[in-house]
Parts: structure tokens; C-alpha cells; sequence
């Protein structure tokens, strides 16, 4: 479980240096119905949790669902969702940091630093568009170091894994 533990330390470390400062926290079940919603912790607070949250999500097989938050609006997060191994080599470069959710399904997030007159919707569909990532990604992700409790994966879960980080995330588009 330690091993779990310091991957989604790592986790949370790589969206804070990118500019996340709170998460949301989901617990789901194996049908994918939410159990618990905690909203706007600080990212303190949740690495405090990680540890039991992690033992106790793989007892009740619960899903441990984050969605990233940032305070300062010059940054945003754009989440390219259903990636498959090629389309993650075309953005990797891009991304401050890259997941494997299921066995060949991949998760690339970028940082985007804001301009004016930019928004933030526009530009996460047009990189959604253009990679192929699904087009509805909710910006929210499984907790690194977690399972993947899905009825299709049973009973062999998988596990969520980093699969890259980038130290200079934040891409400009002024």
C-alpha cells in the first residue's frame, strides 16, 4: 500500500506545481454510482486522507475520483480523456502529467496559461478535437495509486499508474 500511497502523493505534487491548490474528491462504486462528494479541499487535507481513503477504497471497492481546481485564473487544466498509446505520444510533450486509467487508456493534462479574450472551454475542445480524446472530458480523474473498479475489469482491477511528467508544463497563449 506504501507504493500506492507515494504515487498519489506524486499525483497531487504534479497538479500542485502546475497550479491546483483545492480537488474535489468522488467516491463511486463498481457500478459507477456516487457514494461520497467532497468538495473544494485543500490539497493538504486530501493528502492527509490518502492513506486510509486508499485502504479503504480497495475493502468497499470504491473508485477515488479527483478533480483539480485552481484559485488563480491565469491557469487552466484541459484534460484529454480515452487517449490510446499513439495519440498520447502526439501530446506528452504538452502535458505536465500523463496516466494510464486501464490497460491501453490513457489520460494527458495540460496547463494552459490564459489570455485575455481566450476561453478556456474553446480551447480545451479545440486540443480535445484535435487529439481525438474524448470530446466530453469532465476534468476529473481516478486517484493515482488507486483502483480501477469497473464491472468489466473484474476481477483482475487495474491499477492507476503515472505513466510521464513534464517539469514545464505550462503552455502560453498569448
Amino acid at each position: 500500500m506504501k507504493e500506492a500511497e507515494h504515487a498519489a502523493f506524486e499525483m497531487l505534487e504534479l497538479f500542485a506545481s502546475a497550479g491546483a491548490d483545492r480537488f474535489d474528491v468522488t467516491l463511486t462504486n463498481l457500478q459507477g454510482e456516487k457514494i461520497r462528494y467532497r468538495p473544494n479541499l485543500e490539497t493538504q487535507d486530501v493528502r492527509c486522507k490518502i492513506p486510509k481513503s486508499l485502504e479503504l477504497a480497495q475493502e468497499q471497492q470504491h473508485n477515488i475520483i479527483i478533480r483539480p481546481r485552481i484559485s488563480d485564473k491565469a491557469t487552466f487544466f484541459v484534460q484529454l480523456d480515452d487517449l490510446k498509446d499513439t495519440q498520447l505520444l502526439k501530446v506528452q510533450q504538452a502535458a505536465f502529467l500523463t496516466i494510464e486509467t486501464s490497460p491501453g487508456n490513457f489520460q494527458a493534462w495540460m496547463a494552459i496559461a490564459s489570455s485575455q479574450g481566450v476561453a478556456e472551454k474553446d480551447i480545451g475542445t479545440a486540443l480535445r478535437r484535435t487529439t481525438g480524446a474524448d470530446i466530453s472530458g469532465s476534468g476529473a480523474t481516478r486517484l493515482v495509486g488507486s483502483r480501477n473498479y469497473k464491472e468489466k475489469y473484474a476481477p483482475d482491477y487495474p491499477t492507476v499508474t503515472i505513466t510521464g511528467s513534464n517539469e514545464h508544463p505550462c503552455q502560453n497563449l498569448r
